[in-house]
């Protein structure tokens, strides 16, 4: 038998026995399947963004926020090196407009407790994704030090993190599986229509309800809910701004093509 697809972590297998080695022969169908990271039959997503060196990433942030609803894996923000800034960096600013949009974040630093992230990927398939240098292998190590897994200063002339996690890798923490994965710096929305892009921005849902036109796309319909919500305050400027430009990017490249 061939196997037509190629298979990835998190896949569920069948394997038969020949010649003493275990042979792959079919690749159960998936719950979902994600290219960056390159994962599959994942609960849930946790975005892991630090507060400084490397700044934090609003742009960054919604991009995975937007590919992990339109898989439908439940999401969750940790932000951490938050002991590494102030009672007035803005970055307190952007976890309250993310909890203000209904997404859970979790604040995390170099002698915060870890028990609540361990209590969030019990009993669960869990991905850590984020960007370079933002500290997911370090979070793992704080949690069970003898994952003892390469950590990497940030880069000082790039501003980024440089790549440490080079491959996607399965870790049992608290009776459930954390996948460290490579970090990156931007991911492809152009690949979603606009009506994907436009559902997979969730807290969106509800008041586009009373838009004047069902198939509304948020941009200049008259009788828009959700553009009155950003102008009342209700919906988060930034989040709408980011959504608009990768709406831009989506049509642009339909344009193109």
């Amino acid at each position: 038998m061939r196997i037509i697809q190629t298979p990835r972590a998190g896949d569920f297998v069948e394997i038969e026995m020949r010649e003493e080695k275990a042979v792959i022969v079919n690749i159960e169908k998936r719950i979902n399947d994600l290219n960056r990271p390159p994962i599959a039959n994942i609960d849930q997503m946790i975005i892991v963004m630090s507060a400084v060196d490397p700044d934090f990433s609003v742009n960054l942030v919604d991009q995975m926020l937007i590919m992990a609803n339109f898989h439908h894996i439940d999401v969750v923000l940790v932000v951490t090196k938050m002991d590494l800034i102030d009672a007035g960096h803005y970055v307190h600013d952007d976890i309250n407009d993310y909890e203000k949009s209904g997404y859970k974040v979790v604040r995390s630093g170099k002698h915060y407790d870890t028990s609540e992230i361990e209590e969030l990927v019990a009993n669960k398939f869990t991905v850590l994704s984020g960007q370079s240098g933002a500290g997911k292998s370090s979070l793992l190590n704080r949690i069970n030090p003898n994952f003892d897994l390469r950590i990497q200063e940030t880069s000082k002339a790039l501003g980024r993190g440089k790549h440490t996690t080079r491959h996607v890798e399965f870790l049992p923490v608290a009776k459930g599986w954390v996948a460290d994965t490579p970090g990156f710096s931007k991911i492809d929305l152009t690949q979603l229509s606009k009506e994907e892009l436009r559902d997979s921005m969730l807290e969106f849902q509800e008041p586009a309800q009373d838009c004047r036109f069902r198939d509304c796309y948020h941009i200049n319909e008259p009788g828009c809910a959700i553009r009155s919500g950003v102008e009342a305050g209700t919906i988060v400027l930034k989040r709408y701004e980011n959504y608009v430009k990768f709406y831009q990017d989506i049509d642009d490249t339909r344009k193109r093509y």
